[in-house]
């Protein structure tokens, strides 16, 4: 009866905190990309992960709000361009940080709308102008201040590229889970046009469990920058995350499974000492019985 009473309370205790920390809080793991209209350029991907903030006070099921605080950040000094006919382009690279922000309602899947939709991306992307090293190049801030750009809406104007005085311009946009649209022109006459979607969906691929381990969201920003020397070109901000269990919940559990487990081995030991026969001396006597 002890042992029973040990073993309800335990798994009693594992359910219960595993239930409150997956209340409000989520685990997720994703990646970041800046995807590029221009074809021949790389993507450029970063990869983090952190806690999400579901539905603002807890439930699990649909994802109405999601707020992330961070997760992802990191840089890529260069990824080459080996198309020859992008010349003198020859790499990408880029400096990201993900910001804070409130994302939702989110259920509902392609095409709805978000009406909570800003969460900053911080940061530089780059295009390295004839030098390898990527030490001559044109810098694109993703934002300024927190408050425009990329993830956000507004433009951004700077003056760049060293001491030439190269003027950059760059369109921002808010995250959707509908259809971004990117582009480039060359002095004016369109010459590529690209879309992204972004989705939410749960573990059996629905939209009423999205907030539940195993749920995926991706959300897409389109960022367009003019150049004095490029023209109009764009890219796109693509962040895909994943709900897990938390670091903190999955290590609750597994010491609630590993103290099951030493509860049985005391159990046995107890057992075996209490005939008197060592538990080696008891198996062997096992075997013999056996042929």
């Amino acid at each position: 009866m002890r042992k029973l009473s040990g073993f309800l309370v335990a798994v009693a205790l594992g359910l219960c905190l595993a239930g409150g920390a997956s209340a409000k809080l989520l685990g997720w793991e994703g990646t970041l990309t800046l995807e590029f209209v221009r074809p021949g350029i790389p993507v450029v991907p970063f990869a983090g992960g952190g806690v999400a903030t579901i539905n603002g006070s807890g439930g699990i099921g649909p994802l109405d709000a999601l707020r992330l605080a961070g997760g992802i950040t990191g840089s890529r000094s260069r990824v080459s361009v080996t198309d020859p006919g992008l010349a003198p382009l020859v790499g990408v690279g880029a400096a990201v940080t993900l910001g804070t922000g409130l994302l939702g309602p989110i259920s509902g899947g392609t095409g709805a709308s978000l009406s909570q939709n800003t969460l900053a991306l911080g940061g530089m992307a780059k295009e390295c102008i004839l030098f390898y090293e990527c030490g001559s190049y044109i810098p694109i801030p993703l934002t300024v201040g927190g408050t425009r750009g990329a993830g956000i809406g507004g433009l951004i104007t700077v003056n760049g590229f060293g001491t030439r005085g190269v003027q950059i311009s760059v369109t921002g946009a808010p995250w959707t889970i509908g259809s971004a649209v990117a582009f480039n022109n060359a002095w004016g006459v369109p010459t590529s046009t690209a879309v992204r979607w972004g989705f939410a969906h749960g573990p059996a691929s629905g939209t009423t469990s999205t907030a539940n381990r195993g749920g995926v969201v991706q959300l897409v920003t389109p960022i367009q920058y003019v150049t004095s020397l490029s023209g109009t070109s764009g890219f796109f901000g693509v962040l895909r995350i994943e709900f897990v269990p938390e670091p903190s919940t999955a290590l609750l559990l597994g010491a609630g499974f590993v103290g099951l487990a030493l509860m049985g081995r005391d159990a046995k030991r107890r057992r075996l000492s209490s005939t008197g026969i060592p538990s080696g001396a008891r198996s062997g006597a096992r075997r013999g019985r056996g042929r």
